[in-house]
């Protein structure tokens, strides 16, 4: 069984709209829409479990840059998520990370007074008092 991702898709695409297009590639366990929880509205991206792992090898090859709805689509094997907070530097308890899911938001490093934010390197831009420690 392959989970697959389904990105950069119209915000009016529907979990009926995906199924159609998944289907003829072979059987499908679940498909699902991401939706905004506070507006309910389609956030533009999706996800299809298909039974056979080789089925799902051939609906990638076959719809990853696809043209639905107006925009090209991103097919490919989901990734599993990250846990939020999940530290991927070590077990360091002097360094915090914060997440969401593949994407990492923000990382503070308190023994060199420094602020990652998305990779990027804010040095000096906090004192220790920010950090609680005084």
């Amino acid at each position: 069984m392959k989970n697959l991702f389904v990105g950069n898709m119209s915000f009016q695409t529907t979990s009926a709209d995906l199924k159609a297009l998944f289907e003829p590639f072979g059987q499908l366990a679940r498909v699902h829409v991401a939706m905004d929880r506070e507006t309910g509205k389609a956030r533009g991206f999706g996800f299809v479990e298909m039974v056979n792992d080789a089925d799902a090898a051939a609906a990638i090859a076959a719809l990853d840059g696809k043209d639905m709805g107006g925009r090209n689509i991103k097919v490919n094997e989901a990734r599993p998520k990250e846990a939020v907070g999940q530290s991927v530097l070590d077990d360091s308890p002097h360094r915090v990370e914060v997440s969401y899911g593949d994407r990492r938001l923000l990382r503070v490093v308190p023994e060199l007074q420094a602020v990652f934010l998305d990779e990027v390197w804010v040095p000096g831009c906090f004192g220790n008092d920010a950090l609680g420690d005084g």
